[in-house]
């Protein structure tokens, strides 16, 4: 079983929602791993020397994941002040989604490898979002 870590507190989401896209999202795509994944928030300047770090990308992102073996399944950062700057529907709404894709991203999904996975993996967002967006949105 996975469990959940949450660290910091720059999200407009109760932690008993980011639990609830939690467990939509690891019963629906999960495998059997198990240990516990952190959800940590970061500032936009963590976030951008992170994405320089790691992907080599001079810019700040909404969401970076990173997965590891031992005990802790993986990390999903996610940057309020980015996702507010490029807001889409509403800030509440923009973090869930950004939290499905780390999500997706800890199971193996890759948009980035083709346009097909890409497809696939937005599919999947969709499907999970509507199922959650009626219990907390």
């Amino acid at each position: 079983m996975l469990d959940l870590n949450i660290i910091g507190s720059h999200t407009p989401l109760k932690k008993e929602e980011i639990q609830t896209v939690f467990n939509e999202a690891v019963e629906k795509y999960g495998d059997k791993k198990t240990g516990h994944i952190n959800l940590i928030f970061v500032r936009k300047d963590e976030i951008r020397n992170l994405n320089w770090d790691f992907r080599r990308k001079n810019k700040a992102t909404d969401v970076l994941t990173f997965i590891y073996d031992d005990k802790c399944a993986g990390e999903i950062l996610i940057c309020k002040d980015f996702i507010k700057e490029n807001i889409r529907e509403d800030l509440k709404t923009d973090m869930v989604k950004a939290f499905i894709h780390g999500i997706l991203h800890l199971r193996g999904f890759d948009h980035e490898k083709s346009e097909k996975e890409a497809k696939s993996m937005e599919k999947k967002e969709r499907e999970i979002f509507q199922k959650i967006s009626i219990k907390i949105l």
